[in-house]
């Protein structure tokens, strides 16, 4: 993997280097990833400038087959609370209304 300085010259944002070391604390180029939009726009980034660099990071440092499979285990399990909260809303079950006359 390319060092911090490396990935920015290539991705033609060198002149942010000393901001993203200082002000954010990066030491590589994989902590990107956890940088929102919102940090890199304070350092004076455009929105190009933050999609190129996303588009940069993305190509550097792939999604790992177990952070994919922890997502579609969070979606999978997020779709089976809301199936079994949404079957147990009814306060009485028909079967257990008795009519009286």
């Amino acid at each position: 993997m390319k060092d911090l300085q490396e990935f920015l010259q290539d991705a033609e944002l060198l002149h942010y280097h000393d901001s993203l070391r200082t002000r954010l604390k990066l030491n590589s180029v994989a902590q990107l990833r956890c940088v929102d939009d919102d940090e890199l726009t304070s350092l004076g980034m455009t929105k190009p400038e933050v999609r190129r660099l996303r588009q940069f990071v993305k190509k550097e440092c792939p999604e790992s087959a177990l952070t994919k499979l922890k997502k579609v285990s969070g979606l999978l399990q997020m779709v089976y609370l809301f199936f079994v909260y949404s079957h147990t809303q009814h306060a009485v079950q028909p079967s257990a209304v008795v009519l009286c006359r």
